[in-house]
């Protein structure tokens, strides 16, 4: 771990064995973000179809695009993490990944739509280690 995130960790419980939820609650927040995308296509799979004019499998496609992002790029992601500080990296991933979403939501077009649904991917890629390192840094022993 970063020093940062083992001050962080100190200063979250004191001696008292006070835990402040907080930090749960946003790192939650964030894996629901993410799986809310990948769980709401397929279900608005005919609606955007209708609405872009395009084949099925375009759509689809924004759902392969997405998964290998985060896939192939995962790793790339924890390496960040640790250069760059994992408190950090989650700030500006999951910003990056809440545009693409607006993005994917306002797509005008498949192209635009799958190139939403890889930069999301990516920023998923770096916001998915973080949130392991995260819980383990806030939370100790009982607290986890």
């Amino acid at each position: 771990m970063t020093k940062k995130t083992e001050k962080e960790m100190k200063s979250n419980s004191d001696k008292s064995g006070y835990v402040s939820w907080l930090p749960l609650v946003i790192i939650v927040m964030a894996q629901m973000q993410m799986g809310f995308n990948v769980n709401a296509i397929p279900v608005s799979v005919g609606p955007i179809v209708a609405d872009l004019y395009t084949p099925a499998t375009s759509v689809g496609t924004a759902l392969v695009v997405y998964s290998l992002s985060v896939a192939a790029f995962v790793m790339v992601g924890a390496k960040l993490g640790r250069i760059f500080g994992e408190r950090l990296v989650f700030q500006v991933t999951a910003v990056i990944h809440g545009l693409a979403m607006a993005v994917m939501a306002l797509s005008q077009s498949a192209t635009m739509m799958n190139v939403a649904q890889a930069l999301a991917g990516l920023a998923a890629a770096a916001l998915m280690p973080t949130l392991v390192v995260l819980i383990a840094a806030n939370y100790r022993d009982k607290q986890q």
